[in-house]
């Protein structure tokens, strides 16, 4: 039987962690009291169009893609070394195919974690699109895990630190020309688990100066207010067909939170949602080409964000009330929660992987007579205690 987390501990950090959580219960409960006046405030206030559908008999043939890479370095005397992996799905009815992926990175010590988890992940978003890629012509439509250019926002954060070598930008080049290639399919469709989306709150600023709930996200704000089986499309809040509607008033948000409201908010706003793919030397082209709807499956679930390339409402209804879409218990893609599952990587499975290539290595050099203590103290590690 697993042993309970707090008893691992001295007892005098388990009395100060039971009286922090004291605190910090009494502050949710402060922060809840909050947040309940301003849901029930704007469930009478905020008028918005949304589409009720009722879930078909009719079976699509869906497929999905997703990945999985180390959360940290396995870090060692001489290297470090990441893992990840990814997985492609197709269902229909009885039909079940998978493909799997894998891919690692080994480098030296010069670089920081931070940075290295930061490559790791963009060489994961190319190994997803080439996935991707690769079964888009067997489905009726496909799903990938995350919007479509979440890729850009760490590479940006590498430039800026002044780490963005020549072979990341041509890696970063090659994951935007694949990226395009998906929008351009107007087959495919991402799912926006870790949404930040706060167009809401920009709306209800913009049209009453009601900077209130600018800090609510929006999926909180339409899980709270949206019926099961229903869809909000931002298209019919939208002014900006020809724009990114949804990343430009996300910005307007931010803005407000920031208290950097002026005559040019919205011009402002519109040069901050671009100025991540106009700094890397990408056209927002594509980018401009997305907008994104919620939908409410079930009553007990929280909404799913989805982003799209402007599909039909029609459209996007037929593919969510589709057979079996939903998981109920998650209000998530039933297909991606199965994909998720089984990429997922445990915890350990890094150092677990670092230790299989270490003996790989020794039985390799000692068949051709290499130092052996030397690639033993490659692969001490950096922090024993840890271990």
């Amino acid at each position: 039987m697993e042993e309970i987390s707090w008893y691992q501990l001295p007892l005098d950090l388990q009395a100060q962690f039971y009286k922090r959580a004291e605190e910090d219960s009494d502050k949710i409960l402060n922060s809840l009291k909050e947040v309940s006046k301003k849901l029930t405030r704007l469930k009478s206030d905020l008028k918005i169009e949304f589409n009720q559908f009722n879930f078909s008999d009719k079976e699509l043939k869906i497929g999905a893609v997703d990945g999985s890479k180390s959360m940290s370095m396995s870090n060692r005397l001489g290297l470090k070394i990441a893992v990840l992996s990814c997985c492609s799905l197709i269902l229909k009815g009885n039909e079940r195919i998978e493909n799997f992926r894998v891919g690692s990175i080994k480098e030296r010590q010069t670089y920081s974690d931070e940075s290295s988890i930061k490559r790791l992940g963009l060489l994961l978003s190319y190994i997803e699109r080439k996935s991707a890629l690769e079964i888009l012509n067997e489905v009726d439509y496909l799903i990938v895990d995350g919007s479509f250019y979440g890729f850009i926002y760490p590479i940006l954060r590498l430039k800026k630190e002044g780490a963005l070598s020549e072979e990341m930008k041509k890696l970063l080049n090659e994951v935007y020309y694949l990226t395009n290639k998906l929008i351009d399919s107007k087959k495919v469709i991402a799912v926006v688990k870790r949404s930040r989306t706060r167009v809401i709150g920009a709306l209800m600023f913009l049209k009453y100066k009601d900077a209130s709930y600018v800090d609510l996200l929006d999926r909180l704000i339409l899980t709270y207010i949206l019926p099961e089986q229903s869809i909000f499309d931002y298209a019919t809040v939208a002014n900006m067909h020809d724009e990114n509607f949804v990343q430009i008033y996300n910005q307007i948000s931010s803005l407000i939170l920031k208290r950097q409201v002026n005559e040019e908010l919205i011009e402002r706003a519109k040069d901050k949602a671009y100025e991540p793919l106009r700094s890397l030397g990408l056209s927002e082209e594509h980018f401009k080409k997305l907008s994104r709807i919620q939908v409410k499956s079930y009553t007990d679930t929280a909404t799913c964000e989805i982003e799209h390339p402007k599909l039909d409402i029609k459209e996007l209804t037929q593919i969510v009330s589709s057979k079996n879409f939903f998981n109920p218990a998650t209000g998530l893609p039933l297909i991606l929660d199965m994909v998720d599952s089984l990429t997922s990587l445990p915890s350990n499975f890094t150092e677990d992987y670092a230790l299989e290539v270490q003996a790989r290595a020794i039985y390799k050099a000692m068949k051709h007579n290499l130092p052996i203590d030397i690639l033993k103290m490659l692969f001490l590690s950096m922090n024993p205690q840890k271990k």
